[in-house]
């Protein structure tokens, strides 16, 4: 057994008498922490290259960019694609397990770089990123959430992601709620811009009796990490977080009186404002309540909002807006998610996957990218696009960019995410109060991290 299967090991067991789980990271699959050493064709005799992926839009359209790379360097890009669902757990069985050579370029979700990067699977390029990728036109937070891990970088940002919020725009231009907001909280009604706003436009338009609700917003718990990705902005937004990073501490930061109050606010009065089982809300949930209409407002993926377009989902497409999170005392925040292009050790062609890299990231291609509908890491290449081509979607990512936050990417992730999936939810579900959840993360979160080394 490795040192970090031994790692994760030893705090699972330590710590399965507080209900803490780790079967989402089964250490025991993956390959050894040395990194392998492959030898290496030339550029100029390499004819193909493979990439693993995710099935999406978004894959279809960067094989149908790649045909222009094969036109300009005779290097064709080969595509296979598995269901969203499953691609880590073939990228981590048959690519990283059986140490295959057979892809060169991996797409993996950037939540899991922290041990494919300590299990030894993907390249270290920082010193070739330097000059392969335009960094200055990046905002630190993606270059830092979505490629770097311990300040070393790993890959380039394929489908960068945030979160953000939509509304009926119908709704809020109605002249007898304007009336009915404006007399009761002495201000225009709009979409909000700070979270107090947000609980008090939620609260005015809850209308149980109607079947109408203020917001549809993310409270599931598992392991998908909706209620993390819904609550996390507010909790950054007002100054709080997971640990204090000067101190290297936990206990009495994450349960700050602060943080406990933000967790009421999201867990307890805007969950009043939603609709009945939003307790088991995340992205897709979220979405059918506000295409149905029972949610003047709901939390939605920045790539989500296409489907809010079409008629055929959202009844409400076209009077649907989208603007960033709400702000909290400390300023914007909004949480990422996406997969990153990362060249794989077992490769025989590194140098080649990482010429398709540097081409995809060149300002050039990004605007392309952007033409596409996709979301793009580079800053100038979404001012214009926006210039030539109006699009809400890009234009509340490229405004949500300077402001992404993400949870741990430390190996230890999946069980410091079940413990606040767990208690956050139970909080929503009203077998927890705020406080019990926050001190029992603290006591949890410190255990874990002190097993990692983490903490002292």
């Amino acid at each position: 057994m490795r040192p970090r299967a031994l790692i994760i090991t030893c705090i699972c067991l330590s710590l399965c008498a507080m209900g803490i789980g780790c079967s989402k990271h089964n250490s025991e699959d993956q390959s050894p922490n040395a990194a392998v050493n492959t030898p290496q064709d030339p550029t100029a005799s390499v004819k193909s290259i493979r990439v693993l992926c995710a099935e999406s839009t978004t894959a279809k359209h960067l094989d149908a960019l790649a045909l222009d790379y094969k036109s300009k360097t005779g290097v064709s890009v080969d595509f296979v694609t598995v269901p969203a669902n499953d691609l880590m757990s073939h990228v981590e069985k048959d690519v990283w397990g059986k140490r295959s050579a057979e892809f060169d370029l991996v797409a993996i979700d950037r939540s899991r770089i922290g041990y494919a990067v300590t299990d030894g699977h993907v390249l270290d390029i920082t010193d070739w990123a330097q000059s392969g990728v335009p960094w200055s036109l990046i905002p630190a937070p993606i270059k830092v959430y979505f490629c770097q891990y311990q300040a070393h970088i790993y890959g380039f940002p394929l489908s960068p992601d945030a979160l953000a919020l939509v509304y009926r725009k119908d709704l809020f231009s109605n002249g007898a709620e304007q009336t009915a907001y404006s007399g009761k909280f002495g201000r225009k009604l709009s979409p909000p811009t700070s979270w107090p706003e947000l609980l008090d436009t939620a609260r005015f338009f809850t209308r149980p009796s109607k079947g109408q609700f203020g917001a549809a917003l993310f409270y599931k718990g598992g392991d998908d990490g909706s209620i993390t990705s819904g609550f996390t902005p507010l909790l950054w937004s007002t100054g709080n977080d997971y640990r204090d990073d000067m101190k290297g501490t936990v206990y009495g930061f994450v349960n700050s009186p602060g943080s406990i109050d933000a967790l009421k606010l999201y867990a307890v009065d805007l969950k009043a404002c939603c609709p009945p089982g939003a307790e088991n809300f995340g992205a897709e949930e979220a979405l059918k309540a506000f295409s149905d209409g029972k949610a003047a407002m709901a939390m939605c993926w920045i790539s989500d909002y296409a489907k809010l377009t079409d008629k055929a989902v959202n009844r409400y497409a076209s009077d649907t807006g989208i603007i960033t999170l709400p702000k909290g005392a400390a300023g914007l925040a909004a949480s990422l998610r996406g997969d990153l292009l990362a060249v794989s050790v077992y490769s025989k062609k590194q140098d080649a996957a990482k010429g398709f890299v540097k081409w995809f990231a060149n300002t050039a291609q990004q605007m392309r990218w952007a033409g596409m509908n996709e979301l793009s890491a580079n800053s100038q290449a979404i001012k214009a696009t926006l210039k030539s081509t109006p699009s809400p979607a890009l234009e509340v990512f490229g405004a949500s960019a300077p402001y992404l936050k993400d949870f741990y990417n430390e190996p230890e992730r999946p069980i410091l995410l079940d413990v606040v999936q767990t208690d956050w939810h139970n909080v929503a579900d009203g077998a927890m109060t705020p406080k019990v959840a926050m001190d029992d993360i603290a006591v949890k979160h410190t255990t874990i991290l002190k097993h990692a080394g983490t903490l002292k």
